[in-house]
């Protein structure tokens, strides 16, 4: 078999088990294990989930029950406003301010519950929080090199 063919033959055995790998993920619907779902729009994509905030927050702060009493309202509050944001007619722009209006509303009504550990520790996941948010924006011309 001459060299041509044999090259075409197997692109073709390439192409097929790529084609076959899509089809067999497409079936099962679930990503690839080790790798995290992906959230279309619909699928909570930019929708709050408060009980998850607020697990997120007594692991890393360590909150007391009575602690995580008190703000789970003010999480719940949180997302019922986030949510309506969906339903106003905003700019990206205009969207993310008033987000960022929205969750540092939250800060400030949660830093008073806390104790003075727990508000260090709740100011570095904030701020850590910010920087992330600030990379995602910065545009690939703006990035830092590495």
């Amino acid at each position: 078999m001459n060299r041509t063919k044999r090259l075409a033959i197997m692109l073709a055995g390439v192409l097929s088990l790529s084609l076959l790998a899509g089809q067999a993920m497409a079936q099962t619907g679930e990503p690839p294990q080790g790798r995290p779902k992906m959230m279309h729009r619909g699928e909570g994509m930019g929708q709050p989930d408060p009980a998850r905030h607020l697990q997120r927050l007594t692991t890393n702060l360590g909150l007391t029950t009575e602690q995580q009493e008190k703000i789970k309202p003010i999480l719940d509050e949180e997302a019922a406003q986030l949510k309506a944001t969906d339903n106003e007619k905003l700019t990206g722009a205009e969207r993310r301010t008033r987000m960022k209006e929205l969750h540092g509303a939250t800060f400030e009504k949660i830093r008073p519950i806390l104790t003075p550990e727990q508000q260090k520790k709740h100011d570095a996941m904030r701020e850590r929080m910010q920087d992330r948010n600030k990379a995602h924006q910065m545009k690939p011309a703006e990035a830092p090199a590495k």
